[in-house]
């Protein structure tokens, strides 16, 4: 592959590199628009939801209130107001679910996940309830907790529907405003649940245990909550909460709760009644919505302002990447077209000058980059090729002129020749005739010649055998001394050796002497410790008989003190005089030593001097031997020429027959020779 794109032209060569970088850019650019889409459906989807969770909002808020209409008429007996109640309840509810729950039924909660789906599905089952529950309701058969647990139920499934919002923002803002509205719902939740356990408790005029913990906790849920929605709400939203959640009825409410919270499980007044509580909250709950839509709405325009944001970075990112895919391809397309138009026509023009159109323009040798020195360099191809050229001509001219000169020197030649030859022929002539004399005369000093060569190669023989003889003894001296100054040599080597052993060895025994000297220091200082001893353990000795009968055991130890000390003394005696002896020893053997470096050393001085008359004698020796050799070979050179001579004498006399011979027929082929000159001359005119 890397061979194929090596092989390609330069034009291909240059999109491969450029194609790897843009295609590089466009999978970044791809991954950053991908980053930006996915973003944005996300925001979009939020959005949905965001825009879903008022009409939740709106079924929780009725539910809540048909929740706490059926609790308190079932405690209530089914009274009278009640029951009218229920039924504009009812009615109130079924209006909001016939507007929102066929939207419900066809929102896509698949595309939402998994969570959205199975939360919105247990809900739509949970509305299939709702008649069943309501009939049980009318007819008084089922209880308070079966009613409030099926409500609850339902309520929680929507409400997680909305709470998802808060999981799947990414945005901070969205985030914060998003816990901030749940905590609104949690709260109208908790404060719905509130109200149906305080119409319960004021209907039946106390509060049971169950009932009462119930009610408490709900408002600490409740503040626990608004603690949230503080933490998380915008300042707008809680300033607006604090500006719309005031006033008698809210007051009459939380008086109405600590009314019911001090009293415990004693009797409530009988000036308040369950529909007075159950009104005043309710019309709290409905100050609470009214936030809850603000929030909402505050939600909605946060995430249509994500959204808008998003779509706009998301065309920003599109055209961004686009044009720099585009600028991208621009800058390789005009860098590779400044690059190969160029190129292909020095690619024409060199075809031109190939060709042998020198008068060609050549652009491009103005640019300041390679190409322009490819252009300069087939500028000094052209301008070399339109020489060529030239000298090619003038050396067709040059030679016609040498033809023309040649003939005239062929002519004058031929004049010349015949007039040389002629006379060459005639001199010829007349030397044959010497040569015949000269050939007869040359054969009779010939043999002469040979007869006194054969004398002298018999005496050269004789003399060459006898200096053979010389160099061949001569050789054996030279090899004997050189053995022998090998063996001197080596002997010289070993005494070098043993000299510098004996130097190495005398250094040693004054060493062993200097230590034996530290030997016998250290042992006098024994002596001296183990004579004090000695006195210190008379000493003791003495002071143990003082003690009398206490200083016996004392006396004891003393006692073999002293012999320790003698005993030490003693052996410090025998160990000096070992040590004096190996003073002595040591002393002596270093005397020694000495006297053998310097014997060693006479030796090599008379081993260097009888090397060096050997190496003399040899010299000598190998002088006489090559002087013999010589000779011999000046002998044998002698005897070689001698042969050669009378070699060359007789065939000086066969070549004085043949010269004789040839002289006669030279003669005759003079006289051919001046006709066949003749000849020639006449045809060298003529070409």
């Amino acid at each position: 592959m890397l061979g194929g794109i090596f092989n390609a032209n330069i034009g291909k060569r240059i999109f491969i590199a450029a194609i790897v970088p843009i295609v590089g850019i466009a999978l970044f650019a791809a991954y950053i628009v991908s980053a930006e889409v996915q973003r944005y459906s996300s925001l979009s989807q939020l959005h949905t939801l965001a825009s879903v969770s008022p009409k939740i909002s709106a079924v929780v808020n009725e539910l809540q209130g048909e929740r706490g209409v059926s609790a308190t008429y079932l405690s209530s007996g089914g009274s009278g107001v009640w029951s009218r109640r229920l039924e504009e309840q009812f009615a109130s509810t079924d209006a909001v679910l016939t507007e929102i729950l066929p939207f419900m039924q066809e929102f896509p909660a698949a595309s939402y996940g998994v969570q959205v789906e199975e939360r919105l599905t247990a809900a739509l089952a949970e509305f299939e309830k709702l008649e069943s529950f309501r009939k049980r309701t009318q007819t008084a058969r089922t209880t308070i907790e079966a009613t409030a647990e099926y409500y609850t139920q339902t309520i929680r499934q929507l409400l997680d529907i909305a709470s998802l919002v808060s999981s799947l923002a990414d945005d901070a803002e969205i985030k914060s405003q998003s816990i901030a509205y749940m905590s609104l719902l949690e709260i109208k939740e908790r404060a719905g649940l509130e109200r149906a356990m305080g119409a319960k408790g004021y209907g039946a005029k106390a509060f049971d245990s169950l009932t009462h913990t119930e009610f408490v906790t709900l408002i600490g849920q409740q503040d626990s909550y608004m603690e949230v929605f503080r933490a998380y709400g915008s300042p707008e939203a809680v300033a607006f909460y604090d500006e719309t959640v005031v006033g008698t009825q809210v007051d009459d409410v939380e008086y109405w709760r600590d009314i019911a919270v001090e009293a415990g499980y004693d009797m409530l007044y009988d000036e308040i009644t369950d529909i007075q509580w159950y009104d005043g909250i309710t019309a709290k709950i409905n100050l609470i919505t009214q936030v809850e839509d603000y929030v909402s709405k505050e939600l909605l325009a946060t995430a249509d302002g994500a959204l808008s944001s998003a779509w706009m970075a998301l065309l920003v990112t599109l055209a961004t990447s686009i044009g720099s895919l585009i600028v991208a391809g621009v800058a390789c397309y005009v860098v590779g077209r400044s690059i190969t138009k160029p190129l292909a026509t020095l690619q024409d023009v060199m075809g031109d000058v190939a060709d042998g159109a020198f008068d060609v323009q050549i652009s491009g040798a103005d640019r300041r980059d390679e190409i322009g020195d490819m252009a300069r360099a087939v500028e000094v191809f052209r301008d070399q090729g339109a020489e060529a050229e030239r000298l090619k001509g003038e050396q067709q001219l040059a030679e016609k002129r040498a033809a023309e000169e040649k003939r005239e020197s062929l002519n004058k030649m031929a004049d010349d020749l015949e007039s040389s030859i002629g006379q060459m022929i005639d001199g010829l002539t007349a030397s044959s005739t010497e040569l015949e004399s000269t050939a007869r005369s040359m054969s009779e000093l010939a043999g002469t010649t040979n007869e006194e060569a054969i004398s002298v190669s018999n005496t050269s023989t004789g003399a060459t055998q006898n200096v053979e003889t010389v160099a061949s003894a001569a050789t054996q001296l030279s090899n004997a001394i050189s053995e022998v100054t090998e063996q001197i040599s080596l002997s010289a080597a070993l005494t070098e050796e043993s000299r510098a052993a004996s130097e190495q060895t005398d250094v040693q025994m004054k060493n062993l002497s200097e230590a034996a000297n530290r030997i016998g220091s250290v042992m006098e200082l024994i002596q001296e410790i183990a004579e004090q001893t000695n006195l210190l353990a008379l000493n003791a000795t003495i002071e143990a008989a003082r003690a009398g009968e206490a200083g016996k055991g004392f006396a004891v130890v003393a006692s073999e003190v002293k012999d320790l000390a003698n005993q030490t003394a003693k052996a410090t005696g025998e160990i000096s005089d070992h040590v004096n002896r190996v003073q002595e020893e040591t002393k002596t053997a270093a005397e020694a030593m000495t006297g053998i470096a310097n014997k060693i050393g006479e030796i090599n001085q008379v081993t260097s001097a009888v090397s060096a008359a050997v190496e003399e004698q040899s010299s000598a020796t190998q002088e006489i031997s090559r002087s013999a050799e010589e000779t011999a070979e000046m002998n044998r050179n002698v005897s070689s020429s001698v042969d050669t001579v009378r070699t060359a004498a007789e065939q000086t006399g066969t070549a004085a027959d043949q010269v004789l011979s040839s002289a006669e027929e030279l003669s005759k082929t003079a006289e051919g020779l001046r006709k066949q000159v003749g000849d020639f001359v006449s045809s060298i005119r003529a070409a």
